[in-house]
């Protein structure tokens, strides 16, 4: 074979290697989307698969969780302080209504 051959066997060989990173990448990118629009439509509360293969995606992933666990604290506080909210007006309420003794 000459040399000629050799290099072009060696470039089909990379690009082949190239094309199954490439498919990789866009197979994990679509999970890790169908994912996150699980987790934004309310159909599930687990965290996202960080597990992944290539370590940037396994960062977003990690960005992503943690906004997640921010956006739930969020939630829960707003949830507490409304509560927090009618119980006050309850007993203001009460308080109005009961009469002051002389």
């Amino acid at each position: 074979m000459s040399n000629i051959e050799w290099i072009l066997i060696i470039i089909t060989i990379f690009l082949v290697i190239l094309l199954f990173r490439y498919i990789q990448l866009k197979k994990q990118i679509r999970n890790l989307a169908d994912q996150v629009n699980e987790l934004n439509s309310g159909n599930s509360q687990q965290m996202l698969d960080i597990s992944l293969i290539d370590k940037d995606l396994e960062r977003l992933a990690g960005i992503l969780n943690q906004y997640n666990i921010r956006q739930r604290q969020a939630v829960a506080g707003v949830l507490r302080n409304e509560e927090y909210l009618k119980e006050s007006v309850a007993n203001i309420s009460h308080d109005l209504r009961t009469p002051l003794p002389i």
